[in-house]
């Protein structure tokens, strides 16, 4: 529908008020336009006053909490569903919420700790799910230490003076070789901490343009510590995210073999996804896509270098579109955690995007490189 093209597209609830709050303002100035879309009932055909609710809580915080509250510009019906709460103290919103048609009918059913659980304000103040570009929703939390920002537009070389060459570093989050995680979101090991401590040293003489990240937590943690030595901004970018492997997630390879013989080398094949994840070619489309448009964005502003922080499934996809390689290449390949692969683009205006890649190492760990950080000969995956 319209609302998946949105640049960012969000959950809301009494719940969680304050994570989209903080999220709104922090974006204001990326964005033009902010919809509140309640869900209502009979598939979205009839308003719910308990939906509407909600929206002018979340409207009433964030005009308090706005530096500039009359620069909203509010269409009608936003003014009205704010205007049915400015009598009300924030206090009595549980009472009013249970005075309300959809809890009343709750309550008949003997559900009044649904209702009490839905009305509980910010319980999950800090946790908002987004949308991802697999069609998921993601839980992130929201801490702006780390800035959370949406990939802005592809500047033009009228803005910018545009560089010819880009060096890209992107760091793997996952562990190889172990259980599918894919779209579970746990966070990195202190065994991962301290490979990134590596790849940070590794980093230190680079001038970062920017950070940009998977929006998964593990990913986004890498990337603050990355953003905090380097002083580059964190962008994250839907497409950057790991491999949905539906009904494998969690599941190590041998383990899928076992209960689903013969479904992997299927994926493997191209277009099949009846495991209720992605396919294999829109797996490798979206994340080397989404890489491809992060390097144009960064040589556009006029930055030399940025890094990626990703995922095994990301790495594989990336060096498969840059080498041409067959999906059987892109299973065997095995990207250490912790650890960085470094491509080079060079700007070219008669070869595709694609061909202006190469790739300098894979999968390199500190020890990886002698100490003025030159890798050592053979060093790391052999590709």
């Amino acid at each position: 529908s319209w609302v998946r093209g949105s640049k960012l597209l969000v959950l809301g609830s009494f719940l969680n008020i304050e994570a989209v709050v903080k999220t709104i303002l922090f974006h204001m100035n990326a964005v033009s336009t902010i919809l509140l879309v309640c869900s209502g009932t009979d598939r979205g055909q009839t308003r719910s006053a308990d939906d509407e609710l909600c929206a002018a809580a979340i409207l009433r915080s964030l005009i308090e909490q706005a530096q500039s509250p009359a620069s909203f510009i509010l269409d009608d019906t936003a003014a009205a569903v704010l205007r049915s709460l400015q009598a009300t103290r924030r206090d009595t919103f549980p009472k009013h919420f249970q005075q309300l048609p959809a809890a009343m009918a709750l309550a008949e059913l003997g559900l009044q700790a649904d209702i009490d659980f839905c009305i509980d304000i910010n319980r999950y103040a800090s946790v908002l799910p987004v949308m991802t570009a697999t069609g998921h929703f993601v839980p992130l939390l929201v801490h702006f230490a780390a800035t959370v920002v949406v990939p802005p537009p592809v500047l033009s070389c009228a803005d910018t003076e545009p560089v010819d060459t880009v060096a890209v570093y992107v760091i793997s989050t996952d562990r190889a070789g172990t259980q599918l995680t894919g779209r579970v979101d746990p966070r990195i090991s202190d065994a991962a901490r301290a490979d990134i401590s590596g790849v940070l040293e590794i980093l230190s003489s680079e001038s970062v343009g920017i950070v940009a990240t998977s929006p998964l937590r593990r990913a986004r943690e890498v990337a603050q510590l990355v953003a905090a030595e380097s002083g580059a901004s964190i962008e994250i970018y839907n497409g950057l995210s790991a491999v949905d492997y539906g009904e494998w997630t969690g599941l190590t390879p041998e383990q899928v073999d076992t209960f689903f013989p013969g479904d992997q080398a299927t994926w493997l094949a191209g277009s099949w996804a009846e495991h209720d994840g992605e396919s294999w070619n829109a797996l490798v489309e979206r994340q080397w896509g989404t890489f491809a448009q992060v390097v144009l964005s960064v040589r556009a502003r006029g930055d030399r270098s940025a890094v990626v922080v990703t995922h095994q499934s990301t790495v594989r996809s990336i060096l498969t579109s840059v080498r041409g390689w067959s999906q059987k290449d892109w299973s065997g390949l095995d990207i250490p955690q912790g650890s960085v692969t470094c491509l080079r683009y060079q700007h070219a205006e008669d070869r595709k995007t694609l061909e202006c890649f190469t790739v300098e190492f894979v999968g390199l760990k500190r020890v990886d490189f002698q100490e003025s950080f030159v890798p050592r000969p053979g060093a790391g995956v052999q590709v």
